[in-house]
């Protein structure tokens, strides 16, 4: 069994074209959309505008898309030898909504490839307090937990897992990972269940980067 992962929504990412910038700030730009009507999110920045696309009528968009051009996090501190040590994980989405992990520990960023972004693939909605699933389209009311299928290429082969998401608001975030879709899915909801609680808060939940104080 893969660990259940803590995740930090810590910010969006601003993307362009080229493979040196597809990776971007670690400050938000956007803040992703909670409403599953509304794809684009909100400019951190109000300086800056965000495009709107056009949509389907009525729109109907899932996390995965509401979720490009984010960045989330969570810190670690231990001390070794006496010595406090710092470790941040990343979790960066980009403008198509691919995902890479990377750490930054004692202010060391992990390097981090364009070809190292992975595509999540969703599979089905996750039922939140009041919500059912439709077992017909596999979708439910909020559209705001999910789980998906994540396949990369790590040395040349091919890896597939399975992980669940949970966006609680805007600013946060909760990422569980498990070798198969059901085991993702019976995490998430036992994350769902009792949000808050210690064990989650220690392996799972991830916030929003950005420059404002909460």
């Amino acid at each position: 069994m893969k660990k259940i992962l803590m995740i930090l929504l810590f910010g969006v990412v601003a993307c362009t074209t080229t493979e040196e910038n597809r990776v971007g700030k670690m400050l938000t730009e956007n803040i992703p959309s909670d409403d599953k009507n509304v794809r684009e999110g909100r400019a951190l920045d109000s300086t800056k505008s965000v495009t709107r696309a056009e949509a389907e009528d009525p729109a109907d968009f899932n996390l995965i898309e509401r979720l490009y051009d984010t960045v989330w996090f969570q810190t670690e501190e231990e001390f070794d030898d006496g010595k406090l040590e710092t470790e941040t994980e990343f979790v960066i989405f980009d403008d198509k909504s691919y995902i890479v992990e990377r750490e930054m520990e004692d202010g060391k960023m992990e390097k981090v490839e364009a070809d190292d972004f992975a595509k999540l693939e969703w599979k089905t909605d996750v039922a939140l307090a009041g919500e059912t699933v439709d077992l017909t389209t596999k979708k439910t009311a909020s559209r705001n937990a999910f789980v998906a299928k994540n396949t990369s290429i790590d040395d040349g082969e091919l890896e597939m897992e399975y992980e669940g998401y949970w966006l609680v608001d805007a600013h946060n975030l909760y990422i569980v990972e498990g070798d198969t879709q059901a085991q993702a899915e019976r995490l998430l909801k036992l994350v769902i269940a009792k949000p808050g609680a210690a064990e989650f808060l220690d392996t799972e939940k991830y916030l929003l980067s950005t420059n404002i104080q909460r």
